[in-house]
């Protein structure tokens, strides 16, 4: 039998349209198989959805936590770590006041909610304390000596009122312990008019003491001027609850108090324990340094 010339020659081109058709898919690969393929990365047709390209789909880029030396009235240089709020100028700021025979490391799971809520943030490492030098006095007596730890605290409000980024006008003061009852202090003297305005707009004040209040500021508790404060304190752990409780009685409006069932932390470990205490603290700040 003969192959017509004409029948011959339609195999032979379509044996070589095969071929091509297999060289290109060895080549390229097949999108079901898992083959090389790439998304279109031309800004100027359209943007992809991992399109590195496009600066204006990225968020603001996170600001670096600055290692800070500051200076006391009283002459020792403190420790601190500042960290301003990506994307923000004139906005809100807060202090952070470790308890005592802690650090500002005590802050460690409450940092970066601050940030993603545009708060900047300054953690201080009281003297005696952290990488700060030693105090006059042992730590103990720190708890109950006025003068000391306050000088720590105004160096610390002094430092974030002169931030570029920060609004003087909207700076809290959150404090766990003897951080607590700073707090405290400090928000008396921003409304008493016949104290230094120590410049605090709000506070948060964990676990405070109202006796360890009057050692350090040298009053009685019933002449505290207070307002636009939360207190927290845990269920389980009576004096504490008492304290905050007192401390929220005596307050003028705005105020909030937290009681966290369900547990007798203290201090830090309120902190670090209640992802509720958390976000009470940050919405609390979020809303009254917004205002």
């Amino acid at each position: 039998m003969m192959w017509h010339p004409c029948a011959a020659m339609n195999r032979l081109r379509l044996l070589l349209g095969l071929l091509l058709i297999l060289g290109s898919a060895a080549l390229f690969g097949c999108p079901e198989e898992g083959g090389n393929l790439l998304p279109d990365d031309d800004d100027t047709t359209g943007v992809a959805d991992d399109d590195d390209d496009d600066s204006t789909s990225e968020p603001p880029t996170p600001t670096v936590a600055t290692p800070v030396s500051l200076d006391t009235d009283d002459g020792l240089e403190l420790r601190g770590t500042w960290q301003a709020a990506p994307g923000v100028t004139s906005g809100p700021a807060v202090v952070l006041l470790h308890e005592l025979y802690g650090d500002r490391q005590d802050f460690n799971l409450i940092w970066d909610v601050f940030q993603d809520n545009g708060i900047s943030t300054f953690g201080l490492d009281f003297r005696g304390h952290g990488a700060s030098p030693d105090a006059s006095v042992d730590v103990d007596t720190l708890r109950i000596t006025p003068g000391l730890l306050e000088a720590d605290v105004r160096a610390a409000l002094d430092y974030v009122a002169s931030q570029s980024v920060v609004d003087p006008s909207k700076i809290g003061v959150l404090g766990l312990d003897v951080g607590a009852n700073l707090a405290v202090l400090g928000r008396h003297a921003s409304r008493d008019a016949t104290l230094d305005n120590w410049g605090v707009a709000t506070i948060v004040a964990i676990t405070p003491d109202i006796e360890g209040i009057e050692a350090l500021g040298g009053m009685a508790a019933g002449d505290l001027v207070l307002a636009n404060a939360q207190y927290v304190a845990g269920e389980n752990a009576p004096d504490d609850a008492d304290d905050a409780t007192a401390l929220h009685d005596d307050s003028d409006d705005p105020k909030d108090l937290r009681i966290v069932l369900g547990t007798s932390a203290h201090g830090a470990a309120m902190l670090t324990g209640s992802s509720d205490a958390r976000a009470g603290i940050v919405a609390w700040f979020s809303a009254r340094l917004s205002e």
